[in-house]
């Protein structure tokens, strides 16, 4: 009977004992040694949970920044692309005004637009290849201009491309007169850069420093009244018959980017 007494007497005791600590807790030495021991393992464990997680994000942003740059990537190509077919077509358009606003003035509407794709301009010949042949139109002895100077003429047709013979060029051969004076003669390629000779023109005939010379439409080529170039220089003999005259044309052919190519019956002016 004391036995029992005595188990039911610890058991209340450790009860309320128990009940006491829960209630007015106040931590024993035992915890407060096991809190110091344990303070070192849970800061490390948080740091380290804190690395794990800033990493995870890290690679999280990183693979995000990764998918966007890729996005954006694409974006600035396709942007980049259509800036460079848009700045192409500007500069056409830039180069090209000029001869259009020509054609449409003159209506020249059989005149086709071609492109020079090489040159050759050295003491033995002044030629070009251009992007035009017989597939667009272009046939021999078409007459190619840029705006009022003729430039030369198709001696080679091929059906993509063509060959002229620029006016400089010792072959080519233009029948022309003065535009103050009215002396006629043959404007005669030389072979030398940007420049021609006025052949036969009568020591009679008077002259003019600067003037104009144009073509006379005579002969199967070359059409009437556009430009040959002015005069840069002349001198007589007085044993010669013939004035010695040099022509230089309006536009450097070095720097000719695009011209015209029409027959003499699409263009000319008079």
């Amino acid at each position: 009977m004391i036995k029992r007494i005595l188990q039911w007497f610890f058991g209340l005791l450790g009860i309320a004992l128990l009940l006491h600590h829960v209630i007015f807790f106040k931590p024993t030495i035992i915890e407060n040694a096991g809190a110091l021991l344990a303070h070192p393992f849970v800061a490390t464990a948080k740091y380290l949970a804190s690395v794990v997680q800033a990493s995870t994000d890290r690679k999280i942003a990183h693979a995000e920044l990764l998918k966007q740059h890729s996005s954006l990537s694409k974006k600035y190509e396709e942007l980049f692309s259509a800036y460079l077919k848009l700045r192409a077509s500007c500069q056409f358009n830039d180069a090209t005004q000029e001869l259009v606003d020509f054609r449409q003035r003159y209506n020249f509407d059989q005149a086709t637009l071609a492109k020079v794709l090489t040159r050759t301009i050295n003491a033995s010949e002044h030629t070009a290849f251009l992007n035009r042949g017989s597939a667009h139109g272009v046939k021999l002895d078409m007459v190619a201009i840029h705006k009022l100077q003729i430039v030369g003429r198709v001696y080679e047709c091929y059906p993509t491309m063509c060959k002229i013979m620029f006016m400089t060029d010792k072959r080519c051969k233009i029948a022309g007169f003065t535009n103050t004076t009215s002396a006629g003669g043959i404007v005669a390629g030389s072979n030398e850069h940007n420049q021609c000779d006025m052949l036969f023109v009568s020591h009679l005939s008077e002259l003019t420093d600067e003037d104009f010379v144009f073509s006379s439409g005579q002969g199967l080529v070359f059409p009437e009244g556009f430009c040959l170039g002015k005069i840069s220089k002349h001198f007589h003999d007085e044993k010669e018959l013939y004035h010695t005259i040099t022509i230089e044309p309006l536009i450097d052919f070095q720097d000719l980017r695009y011209c015209l190519l029409a027959s003499q019956e699409m263009i000319n002016l008079f």
